[in-house]
């Protein structure tokens, strides 16, 4: 397996001309090397590219790479497949492998068609209740909930414990890893989101990063 890399374009001249021109295409045949490698391995890449937009980037499967240019079959954050992208290797400004996003990405690619339930958001939580009756029912279901409280911050993870006046929810981040305890007033509570793309991403990651990992311990 590669090991995590992240090469940067150089941010300034080096030496004389000739010794910038070397090191140009020294860090040129490293980028070719890391996507072959990672073409050879089928490894996911996040491939940071010369772009209007700032810190642009893109994340998928290396398809073709050559001296000079590279393809990728492009994924989404949800692990789908999204066309493709064909890019020079020298407007190639970084790129990464083995990071948390790719490897998030990579599993959601590798079980697409079990991650998501559409049916999840209305048969589970059935519509009329209130929200506080809601947030019992993912708690007893174990379910990932998404709140936002009145001045516009979300949080994401399980119902821990819905006591008078305040819930407790155990936070999950992006990539599906527990991220510490919300303790939130209900009467700041002003959305509520169950069932939907995002927490059902959440709730399979950590199924397969901690949950299976914990049970395949010795």
């Amino acid at each position: 397996m590669l090991e995590s890399a992240r090469i940067s374009r150089l941010a300034r001249p080096v030496g004389t001309l000739c010794a910038k021109i070397g090191v140009v295409a020294s860090v040129r045949s490293k980028f070719v090397s890391i996507l072959q490698h990672a073409q050879e391995a089928g490894q996911v890449v996040s491939l940071y590219h010369q772009s209007n937009e700032e810190d642009r980037f893109e994340v998928g499967f290396v398809e073709t790479v050559s001296r000079t240019e590279v393809t990728l079959v492009c994924l989404t954050p949800r692990g789908e497949q999204d066309g493709r992208m064909a890019v020079r290797i020298e407007d190639i400004g970084a790129l990464e492998i083995d990071d948390p996003y790719s490897q998030k990405v990579q599993t959601l690619h590798s079980y697409r068609g079990s991650v998501f339930n559409r049916e999840d958001g209305s048969a589970t939580h059935a519509a009329g209740k209130s929200i506080e009756e809601q947030l019992q029912k993912a708690q007893e279901d174990k379910a990932v909930v998404t709140v936002e409280d009145v001045n516009g911050n979300r949080f994401t993870g399980f119902v821990n414990e819905t006591a008078e006046g305040y819930i407790e929810m155990k936070l999950l981040n992006q990539y599906g890893a527990p991220d510490g305890t919300l303790y939130l007033a209900l009467h700041m509570l002003g959305k509520l989101d169950v069932g939907r793309r995002d927490e059902q991403t959440r709730a399979f990651l950590f199924k397969i990063n901690h949950e299976l990992k914990r049970l395949l311990e010795p």
